[in-house]
């Protein structure tokens, strides 16, 4: 080949041999598992760092007790990592490489990259550390992948397309978590759940409840709620919208949830 015309054997030997390590620090990206919609697990977590994987009619199956709130989960690279503290695979009970030592408040797997806030700031995962990717005004609450683009909010009362800085109007007040179903982007308030791209409420509840984490899972949107019931204590509960049908209820507040691969399901239910 004429770009290499000239060139010693020993030259070529060594042009391809950096090749080869060039491409093995590449970051590998495992492709999302592709699974039938209904069977996916859903996990959630309590504020005293106990995770459960639900189960329909039977006691829901605690995998993890981290000891710490748990404030997010996801799925990245085929694998379960919760955050508080810090970041942690769930099942191997490890945690990340090259973390600061300040608590994470929201994860999400986004084109093979994982992205991370702490307090005002957006940051993406490299393999020793963390680069900051961009800073709000004031603490991010949720991020979200949504048809290929990443998005974000939180106390600053819009909505971002974090990559870009685009703002959405809609969104006002403080947002406490975004989701997607791939096609409909999701936000919760307090006060309601709503389609911020359509600019379409989806459901509102009393001044007397309060909506928290919401998670699309097996072809439904479930929510955090908590309530009182009249004994003056909060209770929490996870609830399909928009039947308000209740699936777990806790005396202690429910802090994230997630809906997990078959895969996942399977090293769990193995254990």
């Amino acid at each position: 080949m004429e770009i290499n015309k000239g060139k010693t054997n020993e030259e070529l030997v060594e042009r391809y041999l950096a090749r080869l390590k060039a491409r093995e620090q590449e970051p590998q990206i495992i492709e999302p598992e592709i699974v039938h919609p209904q069977n996916n697990g859903l996990v959630y977590a309590t504020a005293d760092g106990q995770i459960f994987l639900f189960k329909e009619e039977q006691d829901d199956m605690l995998i993890a007790d981290t000891g710490v709130n748990v404030a997010d989960m996801c799925v990245h690279n085929r694998e379960l990592l919760d955050a508080g503290q810090r970041i942690y695979n769930t099942l191997e009970k490890t945690h990340l490489r090259g973390q600061p030592y300040t608590p994470v408040q929201t994860l999400c797997s986004h084109k093979g990259e994982l992205y991370l806030s702490m307090w005002e700031k957006i940051y993406v995962k490299t393999p020793d550390g963390t680069r900051e990717v961009t800073k709000r005004l004031g603490g991010v609450n949720a991020l979200c992948s949504h048809n290929g683009e990443l998005y974000d909010a939180g106390n600053y009362g819009n909505m971002y397309v974090t990559l870009n800085s685009i703002d959405n109007k809609f969104v006002e007040g403080i947002t406490l978590d975004l989701c997607s179903d791939g096609s409909t982007l999701y936000a919760a308030r307090s006060d309601r759940i709503y389609k911020p791209l359509e600019k379409e409420v989806v459901l509102e509840e009393p001044i007397d409840a309060r909506f928290s984490k919401i998670c699309f899972h097996n072809g439904e949107l479930y929510y955090v709620i908590n309530y009182n019931k009249g004994d003056g204590r909060d209770h929490y509960a996870i609830n399909k919208c928009p039947s308000r049908e209740e699936i777990v209820s806790k005396n202690i507040k429910i802090s994230a949830m997630c809906s997990i691969p078959p895969s996942l399901v399977k090293r769990i239910s193995g254990k």
